[in-house]
Formats: structure tokens, sequence, C-alpha cells
């Protein structure tokens, strides 16, 4: 009897042993969500895939290890030809660069050597199909993973 005692009480062990572990393995394989490049919104921090195109991105909090933070956007609808990487160039150096990340980060470009502004821009077939966002982020010069906003408190 002492004998069947132990195995139903291992038995109970087991059940809530499995039922912890099988949770935390759904929670792992959630994970980072998968999203288009051109989908993200300010503030979003993301990780691009090794061999992947740019185009797909995991989006995840800011507060997990992140290759980017997103903070400014825009949509273009009156240019009816794709501008041709010159002119994207030339926007994100006075949209991004020179306007949206002084008020986004608390300081100026010039003084965070250690961050880059680097851009998402659709190819010219995504263009003539519709699809016309520039997206600027942020990312550290070193190429390394942030684990942290660099947003400004408002």
């Amino acid at each position: 009897m002492a004998r069947q005692m132990r195995s139903l009480h291992a038995g109970f062990l087991l059940v809530p042993v499995a039922v912890i572990a099988g949770a935390v393995v759904l929670f792992a394989a959630r994970g980072p969500q998968t999203a288009s490049a051109f989908t993200l919104t300010v503030g979003d921090c993301f990780s691009m895939a090794v061999g992947a195109t740019v185009a797909d991105v995991s989006v995840a909090p800011c507060t997990s290890p992140h290759d980017g933070e997103v903070f400014y956007m825009q949509d273009d609808s009156t240019t009816p030809v794709w501008p041709g990487v010159e002119e994207f160039s030339n926007r994100v150096a006075s949209l991004c660069v020179n306007g949206a990340f002084q008020p986004y980060t608390g300081a100026p470009y010039g003084s965070r050597p250690d961050l880059k502004v680097a851009y998402f821009f659709p190819p010219a077939d995504a263009w003539a199909s519709g699809q016309r966002r520039l997206t600027c982020y942020v990312a550290l010069s070193d190429g390394s993973k942030a684990s942290a906003s660099v947003r400004s408190a408002p």
C-alpha cells in the first residue's frame, strides 16, 4: 500500500510539472510577432532575421534585445513615380536625421555617436502597387542589439 501511495504522489507531482512545462513551451513558441517592415508604427522595436528579406521583421518589446526602434514614418501619396534611392536618402537626412530624431530621442543626432539612423523604403515595384511608406529607425552604431528604448520621456 505504501508503494501505491508513492506512485500516486509522484503522479500528482508530474501533472503540475507537465502543465507548467507545456505553458512555458507555448509561451516561448509564441515569441515575437513577425510583421512587414512597412506595417511598423512609431515606437515599435523589432529585429531582422538573418537571411530574411528586409520586409520581414519580428516586433518585440523594447526591453528585449532588438535591432531597431521606429521613430518616424511618412506615407507619400502625392509622388506618382518611384523617387529613387538618392531621393530617399535626401528625405531621410531632412525628415529623420535633421527633423524627427531630436524630438524622439531628446538629443540632437550629432550628440549621440552611439546611435545611427537607418530606414526602410519600398522598391519601385512595390511603389507602383501603392506601398509608399518611408520608415526611419534608430539602431546602435556598433551593430549590437539594444535592450531599452531610446525614446525620451514626454
